[in-house]
């Protein structure tokens, strides 16, 4: 089989870390100080009111207003969150994390320029942020410096042994050169120091697919699912590998699961079943 069947298998992408956020979206919400950690749109809401009612009896509160912004980011209100990241670098100069979450939505909004300041900016104060050298490495690959971006993540390894998202990101970039056997390593220690991270299992299972080691790669999925059953593309990965493995009533189970979810996918899956079944036969 080898590495054609990468042809065939999703893996997953970059990872954007914002400081007090977790890789996998079933896990907890940013840490808010002096709240409990939210776990719904309802308690965000109150989160908020609640700094709301911080900011207006201290405005001057630079912490108020990043907390807030992170919950607005975290509800996907992307304006909001840049607003209050604004005033707290406005009433904190050198505050790292605030310019490295200015940086994700930057990022998220495609100004990848003002991204790539703010990452800088960060660094440039917290020379071991281990979060803003990650992420200025995803955006210095998005921009085809490979190099640069391999740099970033290496750093941030050396800064934090045991920083999970650091391994998964070089991972992915090792995905992409080849390198599937230090890759498949790389995701062996992001699993070990995050065991609920998804991506990894995922990526580690399509490493597996490739490599021709079925049954574990199949394994790996299972896990994935088990941490996210609504993510459609597991059930595609997991089809495929199935499918390869020779247990067809299984993979036809999960190509259905996988449109129930997401509809959108049928043809795109049809042309991977396709070409599942015409390397099934090397």
């Amino acid at each position: 089989m080898g590495r054609s069947l990468l042809t065939v298998i999703s893996v997953l992408c970059f990872v954007i870390i914002v400081p007090g956020q977790t890789t996998n979206k079933s896990r907890a919400l940013p840490q808010i100080l002096n709240l409990t950690v939210p776990v719904s749109e309802k308690d965000l809401d109150r989160a908020i009111q609640d700094y709301n009612v911080t900011i207006v009896f201290n405005p001057s509160s630079s912490d108020a207003y990043f907390n807030r912004g992170c919950l607005k980011q975290s509800k996907g209100d992307l304006d909001g969150a840049l607003r209050d990241y604004n005033r707290t670098i406005d009433l904190k100069h050198k505050h790292a994390a605030a310019f490295n979450n200015r940086a994700t939505v930057y990022h998220a909004l495609g100004n990848l320029d003002l991204a790539r300041a703010d990452y800088d900016s960060a660094i440039e104060i917290d020379r071991k942020f281990g979060r803003a050298l990650t992420n200025r490495g995803v955006l210095l690959l998005e921009r085809g410096d490979t190099q640069r971006a391999l740099a970033d993540f290496e750093q941030a390894i050396k800064t934090n042994p045991n920083f999970a998202d650091g391994y998964f990101n070089r991972a992915v970039l090792q995905i992409q050169l080849g390198e599937l056997e230090k890759a498949q390593k790389d995701l062996d220690r992001s699993i070990e120091l995050e065991p609920a991270m998804t991506a990894a299992y995922v990526n580690r299972g399509s490493i597996k697919v490739a490599l021709g080691k079925l049954d574990s790669a199949i394994a790996d999925y299972d896990a994935a699912v088990k941490l996210d059953p609504k993510l459609a593309p597991l059930y595609q990965n997991r089809g495929v590998a199935l499918l390869l493995r020779g247990r067809e009533t299984e993979a036809v189970r999960d190509f259905a699961k996988c449109i129930e979810l997401d509809s959108s996918l049928r043809l795109s899956l049809e042309e991977v079943i396709k070409t599942a079944r015409r390397l099934r036969t090397f």
